[in-house]
């Protein structure tokens, strides 16, 4: 570390601004130890070594918005090191790390800013490719594909509703179909946006490792599900929710899930 600190005022220079590892160091003292350094800028320049650490430099369209908001001459601030590391999520590349990094940003107050993610999404899409994912069909159709489930996805998320009915029916106009509506998810309280995404979090997990030859712990299962819910199944506005809140849709109602699980192998073994 001392010697990335050393080295930065030599290395950052007008029209450059250290992000990632390294500025949340800056930040946060008590941050993970940093091993490069990763520089924006617009001026097109290869990737090098500079006494002995490795240099990257990076530009996405995204990154306009930033440097005519970022405060910091040296350093990408706060909020908009925390919403890069947001937009990143989505997509299968560091995940852990980065899942790491979001709840740690997390825990200092560190806030999205919504305008700098919606533009870094869209350039994430056309490096890394849309997410390929199918909602304009009838429920039967959504369901078909590779997964052999021993139970009906519908009828499991009324063993798994936290309510009198499943969460995810408050979130859609037309239950004959997946689709979901923005309009109808933000008429929830924060409290039953949790539960109708951890319901749909139990259904799956149960699903792909549970219900299934050979079951692992539910704790693992539940981060896979997130991790393939948040990288390849959902995109906007729930899989935002899913990236922002995943520390806690990986941990809460575990005894709840863990019992339902009893009570259906009971009802049906």
């Amino acid at each position: 570390m001392i010697g990335l600190m050393k080295n930065y005022k030599k290395i950052v220079k007008p029209n450059r601004l250290v992000f990632g590892s390294l500025a949340m160091k800056h930040w946060f003292p008590d941050s993970r130890e940093p091993n490069d350094y990763d520089i924006i800028t617009d001026v097109p320049l290869k990737n090098e070594e500079v006494n002995g650490l490795k240099l990257e430099f990076h530009w996405t369209e995204a990154f306009k918005y930033l440097k005519e908001n970022n405060k910091n001459s040296l350093f990408v601030d706060k909020d908009l090191l925390y919403t890069i590391k947001l937009s990143h999520a989505a997509w299968d590349i560091n995940w852990e790390k980065t899942m790491k990094d979001i709840e740690f940003l997390k825990s200092k107050y560190c806030k999205v800013d919504p305008v700098f993610y919606k533009l870094l999404y869209t350039d994430w899409e056309n490096l890394h490719g849309k997410k390929k994912v199918k909602m304009n069909v009838q429920n039967e159709d959504f369901f078909k594909g590779n997964i052999k489930r021993k139970y009906d996805h519908e009828w499991l998320h009324k063993q798994f509703m936290f309510n009198d009915r499943p969460m995810n029916e408050r979130i859609r106009y037309d239950l004959s179909s997946p689709i979901c509506s923005k309009d109808l998810w933000d008429k929830l309280t924060y409290a039953e946006q949790l539960q109708t995404a951890l319901e749909e979090i139990f259904v799956l997990t149960a699903e792909r490792f549970i219900f299934v030859d050979k079951p692992i712990p539910t704790k693992i299962a539940r981060i896979k599900t997130l991790k393939k819910m948040i990288t390849s199944t959902t995109s906007g506005w729930f899989n935002f929710f899913l990236i922002e809140h995943f520390n806690s849709l990986r941990i809460f109602s575990e005894d709840y899930f863990k019992q339902t699980i009893i009570q259906i192998k009971e009802k049906n073994d």
